[in-house]
């Protein structure tokens, strides 16, 4: 097993974990659709993530088109759909990983999350 499968792996676990945990919780209402902003540099990420340091952060480095990247996106927006503590934020970063990412695909991603409490960034190459 190479050890970028060990990761999907992983991180399809967790996220599978804490979808079984919210599910028990009550859903939160809907709210405006998130914009997404171009990230220049890590230094905005970094200020937004130092911002919530006393909250609890999901983070994804996320591309727009893959498959498993798609999935775990949609187990986030569940995650926050299910547990409607505004001290739980998720900072979701689209990177052009694979051919066909690109800035309008990361756009729609970004339009089918509708919490407040996301926050969207594509690098600046996307």
């Amino acid at each position: 097993m190479t050890e970028k499968t060990r990761f999907r792996i992983v991180a399809l676990t967790t996220l599978g974990v804490l979808g079984t945990i919210c599910v028990t919780l009550i859903a939160r209402g809907q709210t405006p659709k998130a914009t997404m902003q171009d990230l220049t540099s890590s230094e905005e990420l970094k200020r937004r993530l130092q911002q919530d340091a006393d909250e609890v952060t999901l983070i994804a480095l996320v591309s727009p088109v893959c498959p498993l990247c798609r999935h775990g996106f949609a187990d986030i927006q569940s995650v926050l759909k299910n547990i409607p503590d505004d001290r739980l934020r998720a900072h979701i970063v689209f990177l052009p990983m694979y051919p066909g990412d690109n800035k309008s695909r990361a756009q729609a991603r970004t339009e089918e999350f509708n919490d407040k409490r996301g926050s969207h960034t594509a690098q600046s190459l996307i």
